[in-house]
């Protein structure tokens, strides 16, 4: 191996060891009579080959002896409790086993270990998920000096990655797996793994893949050159934005957690510093995406106190730190869940309009107030929306759904019937290209960054009638009597866009095969 091979983390933590790669071997005694042909003597003799009738088991050795195999076999022949794991994990193995050996703790793999407090498996021995191993995808941490990506290791954990082989860059956030909640099981691990990877939305940070090793959890994401919401606010760039960019920014806001929704994606810990923009010489804010669905409650729960959950929330945390509980979000049901992302989603539409935090009080005061939160910049639609949301009784309290509809949305969100016809055209003309030919634009979309992204989704946009960030099939059904497209056509459009992907509607990542040969450069393909 090159010096890539090593863990990503090889440098930050002491003592950790990357896994060997090698091919599965099935550990039976015939096995290695073939592959080896011979037994080591327990006198220290000559080893003597073993023919195929005259094999020894395993229980014909006595305590002493051992038979000769490779390195990544050895662990088969001692321990019976090791004979579904993979060769990979042989070299940790046997490590951990020689150190507890040393401590006097009879040489248990932790990792293995049926022991579990309360009955429920203990995530701090390094339980195996069942993910993909971090080292075979192929990722290497790169050393930037780049503020922006400094700045989102240091405030998000998403540290820059670059792929060996494709060279494309790469968000990832890694995580400890002793800093998992006892409660959560493997299941319930892939299945987040599985909605992040499904979550195809264009104002969410996707999650290309979920992987593990021996000590972590991996997400990796999109790149992206941005700064949070948070970082905006601090710097008083708020005020250079134009009342239509706020009106934009709160519905990529509110279209992200809907999409996450459909999902059963909860975030629980939606802040402006979840909220990133990109960073570009124009001042454009457009394409906003939110990071950070399905891992709080899930990978961590904290029962420190936040201003930006809902009082109820904070007041469940409080309960929770008062009984000794070590845990609140897991016990409170999915539509209470969805009322708390509600709530924080008001906090970051009023933090996004007004450039500060609706309140600094507790939660039993917001509880008891009466009167409404000030507002200095707000129009009456931007106030009705907010107001919404950061209802206190959760019962009145507006849904994510019921606010895509605001009057506020729909009044900076129309694009002419010249603009779509224009779309339409270009979407129509890659659809009759060869097969051979789109499939080669579906193999460029993996080179595009986010500059070439921000591009398309702006093409996007004008498909997306009910502005929800996703062109569903309700919308190409009004998009295609507003342009006059044609029944047949439209269905030619679907049928060449959908091949080989099982979905309704236009997914972006669909869309963005017509466009990506024409957006790409030689920045991307890193010519």
């Amino acid at each position: 191996r090159g010096s890539c091979g090593g863990s990503p983390f090889a440098s930050e933590t002491a003592g950790h060891q990357p896994h060997r790669s090698s091919p599965r071997v099935t550990p039976c005694s015939s096995h290695l009579r073939r592959r080896h042909g011979h037994v080591a003597s327990p006198s220290g003799l000559p080893a003597q080959p073993v023919g195929v009738d005259g094999a020894k088991s395993l229980e014909d050795f006595g305590d002493g002896e051992r038979p000769s195999a490779p390195w990544f076999l050895q662990q088969f022949l001692t321990s019976n409790r090791c004979h579904d794991a993979r060769p990979a994990e042989s070299s940790r193995h046997d490590k951990i086993m020689l150190e507890n050996e040393a401590a006097g703790g009879g040489g248990e793999d932790p990792l293995h270990s049926e022991r579990s407090n309360g009955g429920a498996t203990n995530v701090a021995i390094m339980v195996h998920f069942g993910l993909p191993d971090f080292e075979s995808l192929g990722y290497a941490p790169t050393q930037t000096n780049q503020a922006h990506d400094r700045r989102l290791q240091k405030c998000l954990g998403l540290r820059r990655y670059i792929h060996r082989r494709t060279g494309v860059d790469r968000l990832c956030f890694a995580w400890e797996k002793k800093k998992i909640p006892a409660d959560t099981t493997p299941e319930e691990i892939r299945g987040l793994a599985a909605r992040l990877k499904q979550l195809d939305h264009v104002n969410v940070l996707r999650c290309f893949e979920v992987a593990e090793d021996s000590e972590r959890l991996y997400f990796v994401h999109e790149y992206m050159v941005a700064k949070t919401l948070t970082m905006a606010m601090d710097s008083h760039e708020q005020q250079k934005w134009s009342p239509e960019q706020v009106a934009n920014l709160a519905r990529e806001c509110c279209a992200a957690v809907h999409a996450a929704e459909r999902l059963g994606l909860r975030h629980l810990n939606l802040c402006p510093q979840r909220v990133l923009l990109p960073t570009e010489e124009g001042g454009d804010i457009r394409v906003a995406k939110v990071y950070g669905f399905g891992l709080f409650g899930t990978l961590s729960e904290t029962l420190a106190d936040r201003i930006h959950w809902a009082p109820e929330a904070r007041l469940a945390c409080h309960a929770a730190v008062t009984m000794g509980k070590k845990s609140f979000c897991r016990a409170a049901m999915g539509q209470e869940q969805a009322r708390w992302d509600a709530w924080s989603l008001g906090f970051v539409l009023y933090s996004a309009v007004e450039g500060r935090v609706p309140y600094t009080c507790s939660p039993d005061a917001i509880l008891k107030s009466q009167d409404g939160f000030a507002y200095d910049l707000a129009d009456l639609a931007a106030r009705t929306t907010v107001d919404g949301l950061l209802t206190p009784s959760y019962t009145a309290r507006a849904t994510v759904a019921g606010t895509l509809k605001s009057e506020w949305f729909r009044r900076h969100w129309r694009y002419t019937t010249a603009e779509m016809e224009h779309v339409v055209r270009d979407l129509r003309a890659f659809c009759t290209e060869p097969l051979a030919k789109r499939l080669f634009g579906r193999f460029l979309v993996q080179f595009l960054d986010d500059r070439h992204l921000r591009a398309i989704t702006r093409s996007y946009y004008v498909l997306d009638v009910d502005g929800d960030g996703v062109v569903s099939d309700a919308d190409l059904q009004v998009l295609s009597k507003m342009v006059h497209l044609r029944h047949r056509a439209l269905d030619e459009i679907l049928h060449a866009m959908r091949s080989h992907r099982a979905s309704d509607g236009l997914p972006f990542t669909s869309f963005a095969d017509s466009l990506s040969e024409r957006t790409i450069d030689g920045r991307a393909l890193r010519l």
